[in-house]
């Protein structure tokens, strides 16, 4: 069965009048893809990916709901070539709820997953109890623990998808450079991008900023051939740029022919004032 979610197709009632629906949950999930298939814990993980995923990792969890009905899950991955950031992998079905297991191919990088109980139309809106997780795909197992579907979650749930705000015309190719950033507070974080200035007097010229939501999993599209570029992420209290109250972290990379880079970065508090 093939799942479309077109936003030339498909319209959110919200108060009374069509409208468009909300293109951070359905953007970019087209005919070309969308795998619908059942959740059976008795025949192991659920998979939409196909065969990609026999020798993947195990994502697992558990699901409550304030409704007893079937669960649905919209699995997004990035896609750079889509006007949304995103495509659909596929839909999973959970009937029962409870305990779930979902084969992912190792190594996919950033995944959205967005569980919600669909009540009015082929889609999550925002009168459906609701829930969704970023998640980093390596080539280890993930616990998500446990998901509670809400309504109005929607609105509290992760963006999905990567954009260049930086290189917006820019056709390709890409490096997707993901990972991890680890902080204590819950903040937005910025992104600094700078590269080696030799007319500069500091040393490097600012080439643009991104804004991440919130700390955890994160991409960055990036075209390849730049070489080296610093990354500064911070998040930043003053609204001042980073500063040295700021929890800040840097990492210098090297953009080439790569497809995909990764990277590690925990923030942390007193970190040296970059200069502009």
């Amino acid at each position: 069965m093939i799942l479309c979610l077109s936003l030339l197709a498909c319209l959110e009632r919200t108060t009374g009048e069509p409208e468009p629906l909300d293109p951070r949950f359905t953007a970019g999930a087209t005919e070309s893809g969308g795998q619908v298939v059942t959740h059976d814990p008795e025949a192991g993980p659920t998979s939409p990916f196909g065969a990609d995923a026999e020798d993947g990792i195990t994502v697992r969890g558990s699901l409550t709901s304030p409704v007893e009905e079937v669960i649905s899950l919209d699995i997004l991955t990035i896609d750079p070539t889509s006007e949304a950031g995103v495509s659909m992998v596929g839909r999973v079905l959970f009937p029962d709820g409870g305990t779930f297991e979902l084969q992912v191919p190792k190594e996919q990088g950033e995944l959205t997953l967005q569980f919600f109980v669909d009540q009015g139309r082929p889609g999550p809106d925002d009168g459906d109890p609701f829930v969704a997780r970023a998640i980093l795909v390596e080539s280890e197992d993930l616990d998500l623990g446990e998901l509670a579907l809400v309504v109005g979650g929607r609105a509290l749930a992760p963006v999905p998808g990567a954009r260049s705000h930086v290189w917006p015309s820019h056709p390709g190719p890409w490096t997707r450079v993901q990972g991890m950033v680890i902080a204590e507070g819950d903040t937005p974080v910025a992104v600094d991008i700078r590269k080696p200035d030799p007319n500069s007097q500091t040393g490097d010229a600012f080439v643009g900023k991104e804004q991440l939501s919130a700390p955890g999993p994160f991409t960055l599209m990036v075209p390849q051939g730049l070489g080296e570029l610093t990354l500064q992420f911070f998040q930043d209290a003053g609204g001042d740029g980073p500063s040295a109250d700021d929890p800040f972290a840097e990492q210098s990379i090297d953009i080439q022919d790569q497809a995909r880079l990764t990277l590690e970065v925990t923030l942390r508090a007193q970190a040296p004032a970059p200069a502009e």
